[in-house]
Formats: structure tokens, C-alpha cells, sequence
């Protein structure tokens, strides 16, 4: 009889989070996605049943939480994929204080670069 493993426990599975920006997208007997997280240079696969497919339009180059079976790697740690995603949450973009960007502008008459960001920021 030979031995046979219904599991892979050398990347265990559980449920979990990533956060990053959708970039890749595909289409094919499942549909996928790939979420980069800020500190990686390569995507993790999200694995979406295709009743979720068209949501997936209106968050391209956007920052999402994914939530689902997150499989990882047992030695790094590092996420490698999330099938039976349950959740997709927009993130907001991370606020900029504009004391922090002073001199990336150029003073115009007599509004700070700061005045300047927030009018950009409003629209006027």
C-alpha cells in the first residue's frame, strides 16, 4: 500500500488576510487575481469563484484586503496563494500630511506648497 497524503502540510492552510494593490488580472477556468503587497517584489494568487469576477473591474491598480484560505510557506512564512476568497475590502489610500511633501513644490506667489496640495486635493 503506498502512502498516500490527502494533505500538503508542508504549506499549511488557514484563514487569513493579505493587503496590497491589484495588478495582474486573469481569466480562465477560475478567475484570478494577483495582490503585491508593499513589501514584495512578487504577486500572490487570489483564486475567485466567477460570480465575484465582476467586481474585480472597479478595484484594478487599487489597495484591497483579501480575505480567504491563505496558504503560506512554511519555512518563509510568505503568503503564496488565497482560494475561497470570502472578503474584498477597498483600503483607502494612505494619507499624506502635507507639512511632509514641503519643497517638492514650487512656491507660487503667495500660497504655501501645502495651500496648493490641499486645493489640488478639492478640485479647485
Amino acid at each position: 500500500m503506498s502512502d498516500t497524503r490527502l494533505y500538503d502540510s508542508s504549506h499549511p492552510d488557514s484563514f487569513g488576510s493579505i493587503e496590497g494593490t491589484v495588478e495582474k488580472l486573469a481569466k480562465g477556468h477560475a478567475a484570478k487575481f494577483a495582490v503585491y503587497p508593499d513589501e514584495a517584489s512578487r504577486g500572490v494568487p487570489c483564486y475567485l469563484s466567477p460570480e465575484d469576477e465582476a467586481r474585480m473591474a472597479g478595484l484594478w491598480r487599487k489597495r484591497v484586503r483579501v480575505e480567504g484560505l491563505l496558504r503560506r510557506d512554511s519555512g518563509t512564512g510568505r503568503p503564496l496563494s488565497i482560494r475561497d476568497v470570502t472578503n474584498i475590502e477597498l483600503l483607502e489610500p494612505p494619507a499624506t500630511d502635507p507639512a511632509d511633501l514641503w519643497g517638492i513644490l514650487p512656491a507660487a506667489g503667495d500660497r504655501k506648497p501645502e495651500e496648493l496640495i490641499r486645493a489640488g486635493w478639492a478640485g479647485d
